[in-house]
């Protein structure tokens, strides 16, 4: 049975459940108890005592926090939702708040004067003075982020892929003397069968590079400015030994090439 589900940020009336038509998905609050508070601080939450809350989507940064995929929407470990606002001087006026990731100190000073009646004087000569609040010095100071967890890093990979030595010894091997003679004698020794290897293993890259790209195992995110991809293990290893043969195929071409080379030289 769906649970009816009420967004926690203060002023915020989002909710989720039979019936309600909503397009904001609700986050349930972290058990770590010190970003559980944290939470609470940033978003004013309204129902502190409840054992179970939820903070809606729209109140994190979705470049830095959520991750989509085709079949939904996650929300990464270390996320943490915007600062509430307030439009109350009183709040306005609040002298400290600190937060785990952020700290804002705001320094105010407050004055006031008044005129009071003198003895014999006229009450619609005298001018009154109201307090009045000035912010004097605002400081932020906004710490770095906090970097992503163990767990998290041992089960993603970023997106530009590291060779492995076997592909940079294969990388290597044609230098620039024998790339310019292999180059002039394919122009006389090139038949059907190198070209369609050639055209094979180009197509097999298209193909793995579309694998990588639609298969709803894999997500991609974007964390501080660059895109990453997060698969599980046995996907990655199912993408490296496709690359390794990729590779044999490279090996064998080259052979090829050389063969007929060697045989256009006799």
């Amino acid at each position: 049975m769906n649970q009816r589900k009420v967004c926690s940020y203060k002023g915020c009336s989002s909710k989720q459940g039979p019936g309600i038509t909503s397009n904001v998905t609700l986050f349930q609050f972290p058990r770590d108890e010190a970003r559980h508070k944290l939470w609470i601080e940033l978003s004013r939450c309204e129902n502190k005592d409840d054992p179970v809350k939820y903070l809606c989507s729209k109140h994190f940064d979705e470049r830095k926090y959520i991750s989509r995929n085709p079949r939904r929407l996650l929300l990464l470990a270390h996320a943490v939702p915007y600062a509430y606002e307030s439009d109350t001087e009183e709040e306005i006026n609040e002298t400290e708040v600190e937060v785990e990731d952020e700290q804002i100190q705001v320094v105010t000073s407050q004055y006031a004067e008044a005129d009071y009646l003198m003895p014999g004087m006229d009450f619609g000569e005298t001018e009154c003075n109201y307090a009045e609040s000035t912010i004097n010095e605002v400081e932020y100071v906004q710490d770095e982020p906090p970097p992503p967890t163990k767990s998290y890093e041992n089960s993603s990979k970023k997106r530009k892929w590291d060779t492995d030595p076997e592909t940079s010894m294969i990388l290597n091997v044609t230098t620039n003397e024998a790339a310019s003679k292999v180059d002039n004698s394919l122009k006389r020794v090139k038949g059907p069968k190198a070209s369609a290897e050639e055209e094979t293993i180009a197509k097999n890259s298209d193909e793995l590079e579309d694998l990588t790209l639609d298969n709803p195992d894999i997500t991609t995110f974007i964390f501080k400015g660059e895109e990453y991809i997060q698969m599980p293990k046995s996907v990655f290893l199912e993408q490296r030994n496709k690359l390794l043969n990729n590779i044999q195929d490279y090996k064998d071409l080259l052979m090829s090439i050389k063969s007929q080379i060697d045989l256009a030289k006799m």
